[in-house]
């Protein structure tokens, strides 16, 4: 494998880590809410990062790489510290829901840190952009979900 794909793969992988972190952060965070809105929410975004994390997955294949089994460590780290604040009670829904959209707004500017880049292929500059637009309308709807009761 030429640099060229080394570095798509190596560039690649890091999204489908970022994915995988975010999908267990979210299938987390409605297990800690009793707010059935917001744990709907929560398995809703859980599914869409899955979904992305398989198209960025098709993409590695497809050009020659070999996808990350796992997560990132400092994924692995947030959810201890999750799980950590929900064992004392130190989550509410406000709380939980205020750093999923800050992990999402952080999401969306890695992606949009890599769009930037002028050697991704056609295909996956695509893939990227329709994943940017739905990560995007997700944080434009949550000033309705913000009222929750």
């Amino acid at each position: 494998m030429n640099n060229y794909f080394k570095n798509l793969e190596y560039t690649l992988n890091g999204l489908l880590r970022l994915n995988k972190d975010e999908q267990k952060r979210f299938e987390q965070a409605a297990e800690i809410t009793d707010n059935r809105k917001l744990k709907n929410y929560f398995l809703n975004k859980a599914k869409r990062r899955e979904n992305s994390a398989s198209e960025i997955k098709s993409q590695i294949v497809k050009y020659g790489g070999i996808p990350t089994a796992k997560g990132s460590l400092m994924g692995v780290f947030h959810r201890g510290v999750m799980d950590l604040k929900s064992f004392w009670s130190m989550y509410n829904d406000d709380s939980l829901f205020e750093k999923t959209v800050k992990e999402e707004r952080a999401m969306l500017n890695e992606y949009q840190k890599l769009i930037q880049l002028n050697n991704i292929p056609i295909s996956c500059h695509e893939i990227l952009k329709r994943q940017i637009l739905e990560i995007k309308f997700g944080l434009n709807i949550v000033t309705s979900i913000e009222d929750l009761d």
